[in-house]
């Protein structure tokens, strides 16, 4: 029984910045920041709207409601954080000039968007799930800001994917076909 209790404390106190932390602040010590990863080649060159909903009428694919906080790493939420995303359409292609086949990009598909956490550090974004691309596990492109200062360039992958295992999301069903996920971040301050 005792080495039951001991493994539940230590999942209990265990926070990866791919898990969902408790409402108000963590104050749980020091977290682990969340992972960085690599921009990547297709960082939109045209200014990425201050929109969080990337799709209009008619797009490709299967809608995604991305949501989560934004923490330092004390665990406090942070206030008025930038987020920007961008990925590949429902068949794989960027909305890039480098990128291959980017004149069959899907028109009713935005490809990036942004928006600021409120008060309580929570963010949401309208989007599709993320599909896989030659090479590439199905993925979504992020950065953080805060105070006008790039904090972290990373990825969010799909649970049954490849990528960062500490970087994943699960996507749970909600009505009408559209799935809902969560992801939290963690920014070293």
């Amino acid at each position: 029984m005792q080495r039951r209790k001991f493994i539940q404390l230590i999942a209990a106190s265990s926070v990866s910045s791919a898990c969902t932390l408790d409402s108000g602040n963590v104050n749980a010590g020091a977290l682990a920041p969340t992972v960085a990863q690599q921009e990547g080649p297709f960082y939109p060159v045209e200014p990425i709207s201050n929109s969080n909903n990337l799709l209009t009428p008619g797009y490709q694919g299967s809608e995604l409601i991305l949501s989560g906080r934004v923490f330092d790493n004390s665990g406090n939420p942070l206030k008025d954080a930038r987020l920007e995303i961008w990925q590949c359409d429902a068949r794989g292609i960027y909305k890039h000039p480098s990128a291959p086949a980017t004149a069959s990009f899907d028109t009713n598909f935005n490809g990036s968007g942004s928006t600021v956490t409120d008060n309580n550090g929570q963010y949401t974004f309208t989007t599709i799930v993320p599909v896989p691309y030659t090479g590439r596990p199905p993925h979504i492109h992020t950065k953080v800001f805060v105070d006008g200062d790039e904090k972290l360039t990373s990825q969010i992958y799909l649970a049954q994917s490849g990528g960062h295992k500490k970087l994943k999301i699960d996507l749970n069903t909600g009505n009408d076909q559209t799935y809902t996920a969560n992801f939290d971040f963690i920014i070293k301050t």
